[in-house]
């Protein structure tokens, strides 16, 4: 497991860029959306997040993802800051096997979620559950994927779309490394980085709950 700075920025545009994606909890689609391959789409379940995303001219649809049932495959799925907001173990499944259901054989599946052991990850009002390492690990797996890749990463507490912004800032005299230790002490936000993937051949798929972690 690495922590860098710079990795979630990195790794994820690469991804989706020529992929068609499906961004589940879009907003309005300024932090996924506008980077992803022709024909992607995304579903908010606030009306005015909606009516704002429609209004740059994006594929967006209100649905949540627990009930959401896709009419079409896609080659990657993200849910980027959405399941810490669901409360019922059942809902958590459901949103992650509706996730699966939408994608094509080898599609991808890229999740980030607060980090539990973070203080960040309890004080926002409105998580109301929080995920470590291994019980991410064992959620995905249990709905069907393969993982791929795994890390956590540092930012600031701030839009996603500012921190993308800063975090491709360059430092020229001072080693990165240090400044993620210095900054870590005033208590930055540490989220988790799941990546895996729909098996290409029908596969075994486990049942039940996730028996570790929160």
């Amino acid at each position: 497991m690495r922590i860098r700075w710079d990795r979630f920025n990195d790794d994820v545009k690469p991804l989706v860029a020529n992929r068609k994606t499906l961004d589940i909890a879009c907003g309005d689609g300024s932090n996924v959306l506008r980077f992803c391959g022709e024909g992607s789409a995304g579903i908010d379940s606030s009306a005015e997040a909606v009516r704002n995303a429609k209004k740059k001219g994006l594929r967006v649809e209100k649905a949540d993802a627990i009930s959401y049932r896709p009419r079409e495959k896609f080659g990657a799925v993200t849910m980027f800051h959405f399941l810490e907001h669901i409360e019922a173990r059942e809902d958590v499944k459901r949103a992650l096997e509706n996730a699966y259901e939408a994608l094509e054989p080898g599609g991808l599946i890229i999740v980030k979620t607060p980090y539990a052991y973070d203080s960040g990850a309890w004080t926002p009002y409105d998580h109301v559950r929080v995920f470590t390492m291994e019980s991410m690990r064992q959620w995905l797996e249990i709905s069907g994927f393969e993982i791929i890749d795994r890390y956590t990463f540092w930012h600031f507490p701030f839009d996603p779309y500012v921190v993308t912004v800063l975090g491709q800032i360059k430092l020229k005299f001072i080693k990165r490394d240090y400044v993620l230790k210095l900054l870590a002490t005033f208590n930055l936000i540490r989220d988790l980085v799941y990546i895996a993937r729909k098996p290409v051949s029908g596969k075994w798929k486990p049942t039940g709950m996730p028996h570790y972690g929160f």
